[in-house]
């Protein structure tokens, strides 16, 4: 089965949270989400980017359950992100 949530999708949300969000933020959220973290042996990540594939490597792409985990950690930075532009807009 071909993963339900496209690389593109993934890789958008990586890029975001590498540059706008704190590794304890990450951390909390990917946790919360009940994603499971599978340390990933690559020296030539940024802290931040390598956790996030740390818990990528946690998904089953081609699982919903898994895609739903995904997508509760997802709308939480989507929100986050939207309230940001809100108050700068203010």
């Amino acid at each position: 089965m071909p993963d339900i949530v496209n690389r593109l999708a993934r890789t958008f949300l990586e890029d975001y949270l590498t540059s706008n969000s704190a590794l304890r933020e990450i951390e909390t959220e990917f946790s919360a989400a009940d994603i499971e973290r599978v340390e990933i042996d690559d020296t030539s990540l940024g802290l931040r980017r390598k956790l996030v594939r740390e818990f990528y490597a946690g998904l089953r792409w081609d699982h919903p359950e898994d895609i739903s985990k995904f997508v509760t950690v997802a709308s939480y930075f989507v929100a986050k992100g939207d309230t940001l532009i809100k108050q700068q807009q203010a």
